[in-house]
């Protein structure tokens, strides 16, 4: 279980500001550690460059799911186990991000939109069978059981990630990435950004073990009415 998706781009990020100014057309940043960048300009240049992606995967799940079949033909019969270790990969909408801006409290708000889920990649290569029986001497009656086992398999990990505590876990490290994402160009560029922090918040709470930090939660209606929407200029195939 890991997140992706996102450490390629920070990278790039930090040897970019490393070199102590930017100008490139990819990220959209523009303006040297002399010049520092307003905070709006900086998180609307970091908005802009993530556009070109659309999706952004924010975390890897990796189970491991045991099954079972029988086959009969005639007198012939055979059995399978197959256990498999499939992927599942939580992914969310760049264009469906939502920015404010508190000065009050120099906070960039980063409402981030529910998580969805990509399809379910199996790896043969790292699968265990075991065929049983005389059916197992008959290549057919194996590739039927095997598709009866890719079909249970899939059936039950679909079920098993949207598990709770799974889908918790997929959010802390959705929060984590996007607040990376925009942190790191603002201590980079320094100046006026470096008075602001980032909380990347989910409408729904998150719950977390008592024993890792609390996520950010949702700020109330109350909250956000004092709070600045950052509109940027979209890129024209966004």
């Amino acid at each position: 279980m890991r997140t992706s998706g996102v450490a390629g781009v920070i990278a790039a990020a930090i040897l970019a500001f490393g070199l102590g100014f930017v100008v490139s057309p990819g990220l959209g940043f523009i303006g040297s550690r002399n010049k520092p960048l307003p905070i709006r300009t900086i998180v609307c240049a970091t908005i802009k460059s993530m556009e070109p992606r659309n999706q952004l995967t924010v975390y890897k799940y990796t189970g491991e799911i045991s099954v079972s079949t029988k086959k009969r033909w005639f007198i012939t019969s055979g059995q399978q186990y197959l256990t498999t270790t499939p992927d599942a990969y939580y992914y969310l909408e760049i264009k469906d991000l939502v920015f404010s801006l508190d000065g009050t409290s120099k906070t960039v708000l980063i409402k981030i939109p529910p998580l969805k889920l990509s399809q379910i990649d199996f790896h043969p290569d790292r699968d265990k069978r075991i065929n049983t029986g005389l059916g197992s001497m008959s290549p057919t009656m194996v590739d039927e059981m095997l598709k009866d086992n890719y079909e249970s398999a899939r059936a039950l990990f679909t079920e098993l990630v949207k598990d709770k505590a799974i889908l918790d876990t997929a959010k802390e490290q959705a929060q984590k990435a996007i607040t990376e994402y925009f942190e790191i160009p603002m201590r980079a560029i320094g100046g006026e950004a470096n008075d602001y922090h980032v909380r990347a918040y989910f409408d729904e709470p998150v719950h977390t073990p008592e024993s890792s930090p609390a996520s950010s939660p949702a700020p109330s209606e109350a909250d956000l009415s004092t709070k600045t929407r950052i509109y940027c200029e979209r890129n024209p195939t966004s």
